[in-house]
């Protein structure tokens, strides 16, 4: 528009805000930052918004996934939201790195390794901004991760599903819905539940089921289904409507997370029931592992069942690879939850 134009516009909003003891107009904090954002790009002035994107791009071509991408860009939203939107590259001094862990990461509700992840992230976006002469100050996140704290869960400190934990998950969910065999297979499998949805029925045989999408190469692996799941299983991949075990979930992010969604709608339904927020769907998984551990099979065994990397993990693969199906489905006969609950999973593979 016109600067007569602009002029007038200006005018009239002023016109419409509230005054104060002075007689000046009051401007809202976000139209503050905005005013703030244009005189900075007006004069020249790189934003920490903009550079973030540009550091973001960055990554994107260093073969990271769209995924990881995104979890970074949300990481450093927090940041931008400690040093406010319009912020500069300027206020990234150390005393606002130690701000930011002591008043935005430590009260977080994640555990510390989850928050280390994060300031990562932070660390890793200063440094290029350090190389390109854009901060003030050197290494600002240096040592401040020694400020992290756990967040408290000791109200919280169950972590290992009892039957009736299980039982009253189940019966929550209606069988036709994908969330009720997901937690079923994930109880009897000690799986990672992104690994389980990322299963194709092309992946499964009448007793084994394998994993080709993993986290890790460790995980990508073929495990003995479980009796109480044969039934489940086959009748699964055999009604399948898109050739996926776990069929017509919704995707999401940009890499096609075939978990995110069902994972939330699980969450929802865990606090229905009163499940304490530590009995999630990925800790079936350690509770697997520690029914396992207690029966006294072997923690290279336990490795290769739940897809975990280390040197046992190898020798095992290379010495013993013909009976590895054998020993995996003798040490997965301890993942049981009990007679009734075992039986109602079992008689699910019956209902058509």
């Amino acid at each position: 528009m016109s600067e007569n134009d602009f002029d007038g516009q200006l005018s009239s909003y002023l016109d419409a805000l509230p005054r104060d003891e002075y007689g000046q107009p009051v401007i809202g904090s976000k139209d503050l930052t905005f005013v703030r954002k244009a005189s900075a790009v007006a004069g020249g002035v790189q934003l920490l918004e903009s550079l973030s994107e540009q550091w973001l791009a960055l990554e994107a071509t260093k073969g990271i996934k769209q995924a990881t991408v995104a979890e970074r860009r949300g990481h450093l939203n927090k940041l931008l939201t400690y040093l406010g939107d319009d912020a500069r590259p300027t206020d990234l001094t150390k005393a606002r790195a130690v701000g930011f862990v002591e008043e935005a990461l430590n009260p977080l509700p994640v555990g510390k390794s989850r928050k280390q992840f994060m300031l990562a992230t932070c660390r890793a976006f200063a440094d290029w901004l350090e190389v390109r002469g854009m901060i003030p100050t050197s290494d600002p996140f240096g040592k401040v991760g020694m400020l992290l704290r756990a967040a408290d869960t000791s109200r919280d400190e169950r972590s290992t599903w009892s039957p009736e934990d299980l039982l009253r998950m189940l019966q929550a969910i209606p069988q036709i819905d994908p969330m009720w065999p997901l937690v079923a297979i994930c109880a009897y499998t000690a799986a990672r539940p992104q690994e389980l949805c990322n299963v194709r029925c092309e992946d499964v045989t009448e007793t084994t089921l394998t994993i080709n999408r993993s986290k890790t190469q460790a995980g990508e692996r073929t495990i003995p289904i479980p009796p109480q799941l044969r039934g489940l299983v086959s009748r699964l991949a055999g009604q399948s409507s898109d050739g996926w075990l776990l069929s017509g979930l919704t995707t999401s992010t940009p890499d096609d997370n075939r978990f995110k969604l069902i994972g939330k709608r699980l969450q929802t339904v865990r606090k229905r029931v009163g499940l304490c927020k530590t009995l999630q769907v990925y800790s079936l998984r350690h509770t697997g592992i520690t029914l396992m551990t207690e029966a006294g099979h072997p923690e290279w065994l336990r490795q290769l069942i739940v897809g975990h990397e280390g040197g046992s993990t190898i020798m095992a693969k290379h010495y013993v690879k013909s009976k590895n199906l054998e020993l995996m489905a003798e040490a997965m006969a301890a993942i049981s939850f009990g007679e009734t609950v075992d039986g109602y999973v079992m008689s699910a593979g019956e209902t058509s």
